[in-house]
């Protein structure tokens, strides 16, 4: 892999006082992961508990990923 960029989404999540509706900015990284627009190959997070709020939110995220 020397000289060969890899394309990496950070993706941090913070608990605010007043909620984020529908996780904007989660939604949005997520569509341009769909369409493949930034030809990204891993989005990095903290912690696995900031990516989702269940289990079930956080594999329905890997799944998309994957495909």
């Amino acid at each position: 892999m020397k000289g060969q960029k890899i394309k990496v989404y950070t993706y941090t999540r913070v608990s605010t006082a007043m909620p984020i509706e529908g996780r904007l900015e989660f939604n949005r990284m997520m569509e341009d992961i769909k369409s493949g627009k930034d030809g990204v190959s891993f989005v990095l997070v903290f912690k696995l508990s900031r990516f989702g709020r269940n289990a079930a939110d956080v594999l329905s995220a890997l799944q998309v990923m994957q495909e």
